[in-house]
């Protein structure tokens, strides 16, 4: 009976049929609780919807089960990876080789997670070992051209993405990144061609190759990065982001520009309920949280949020877009912080107005952004955006704020390169 239950619900899986399938999977676990392939398959399902707690509860069942399944081992690093635990990622990938030396999954999936620890050279290897095992391998040509970017060796990169689409000419984001190979040498007709070609086979522009076209002169500039974009970037700095924003050559000045005018604005402050948007791994919950008698974080990155939480100084921290956020919190605050955020949003106007909804009379918003040359908005070449003093001062009025100061500052430092910006107080 269970073998007839579970072939329908592997057929009502395969075909997108999802609720019958979990519904089927349940009712096999309900009467046979010991059942490997249900524990498997229920636990992939969740996996695919997103859901890492129930996956990782049914795929640790089924390892338990089957301790030497290369497929559950190799499905549970997935799962680890997914929550930003590369390191038991890592080790189950590792064991799922040793049962099966030759598994290309396993082998790439080991080496993603490689890469993100920052073990590149080990990374390469073991993508050119899942070549070597099947030479049409895309994924691994096309992760093995990221490591290569990632260790500035671009002819290399572009040859693997041309690689995967001699293999695959409709792979979307290997289009994309030899788009930012010719964006990097100034070639800009192939780089609009690629770009272009790579918006013609997906849905989403998760990539933000639009804010590429705009960058080159051949598309309109884009009100924000992609969510998905956004939240991916975090995800995979969020281990070294504390670090990394302390080094001489990059170091991000965001946090302490926030600090600085929050004292000058209100040298007194105590007892406040204080939103910080955007706030990643916490770096200004140091300065905030004295002054808050209720603190409050929101940010796109859940593994950036595990980082947080350890340091224990947010009363309540969430997962979402800001700016949804804003709209349906019920919550009101006498301070609203934004260290380096806005800089991923061009036009400001929802942004204001949400802030201003949240805001108690009198309240603050502090807020850094990169400075402009010329254009009211306009986008960097690191596809951030930047705005004008002016913009800034006519959007603030329009939206029913008092623009207390706009200061010209070092936002940050890129390769040592001082990058100019504002400083931002605007009162409710």
């Amino acid at each position: 009976m269970s073998d007839k239950l579970l072939k329908k619900a592997v057929n009502k899986h395969k075909s997108g049929q999802s609720r019958e399938a979990q519904s089927l999977y349940k009712k096999i676990l309900k009467s046979q609780p010991q059942h490997i392939d249900a524990n498997y398959m229920l636990g992939t399902l969740y996996a695919e919807q997103g859901d890492i707690n129930n996956a990782l509860k049914y795929l640790s069942n089924a390892e338990r089960l089957a301790p030497r399944s290369q497929y559950i081992k190799n499905n549970l690093g997935n799962i680890y990876r997914m929550r930003g635990d590369y390191d038991t990622a890592a080790l189950k990938y590792q064991e799922a080789l040793t049962f099966q030396p030759d598994m290309i999954e396993a082998q790439n999936n080991l080496a993603i997670v490689q890469r993100r620890l920052n073990n590149t050279r080990q990374a390469i290897m073991l993508y050119k070992n899942a070549i070597a095992l099947s030479p049409d391998f895309a994924e691994a040509h096309f992760n093995l051209g990221k490591a290569y970017w990632d260790e500035q060796q671009y002819e290399d990169a572009k040859a693997c993405f041309t690689r995967v689409l001699e293999i695959n000419p409709l792979h979307a984001r290997a289009w994309h990144e030899l788009g930012n190979y010719h964006l990097k040498h100034n070639n800009k007709a192939p780089a609009i061609e690629c770009f272009e070609k790579y918006l013609s086979l997906t849905k989403d522009d998760e990539c933000g190759a639009r804010l590429k076209l705009s960058y080159l002169n051949a598309g309109e500039l884009p009100q924000r990065q992609p969510e998905q974009l956004v939240r991916q970037t975090y995800e995979k700095k969020a281990r070294t982001w504390d670090a990394d924003v302390d080094r001489a050559d990059m170091a991000f000045l965001g946090p302490q520009l926030v600090r600085d005018a929050l004292r000058q604005m209100i040298p007194d402050a105590e007892n406040l309920t204080v939103l910080d948007v955007g706030c990643g791994t916490g770096l200004c919950a140091p300065f905030l949280k004295p002054v808050a008698k209720r603190l409050h974080g929101v940010d796109l990155s859940e593994h950036m949020l595990d980082i947080a939480r350890r340091k224990q100084c947010y009363d309540d921290l969430f997962c979402d877009d800001i700016i949804r956020y804003l709209t349906n919190t019920g919550e009101v605050y006498d301070l609203v912080t934004g260290s380096g955020v806005l800089i991923f949003f061009g036009e400001l106007s929802v942004m204001f107005t949400a802030v201003r909804q949240r805001l108690s009379q009198g309240g603050y918003f502090i807020f850094t952004l990169y400075k402009s040359n010329d254009a009211d908005i306009e986008i960097r070449d690191n596809m951030h955006f930047a705005h004008s003093e002016r913009y800034i001062r006519a959007l603030a009025a329009q939206s029913g704020f008092k623009a207390v100061d706009i200061e010209p500052v070092v936002h940050e430092y890129e390769h040592d390169q001082p990058q100019p910006g504002f400083i931002v107080i605007l009162q409710k």
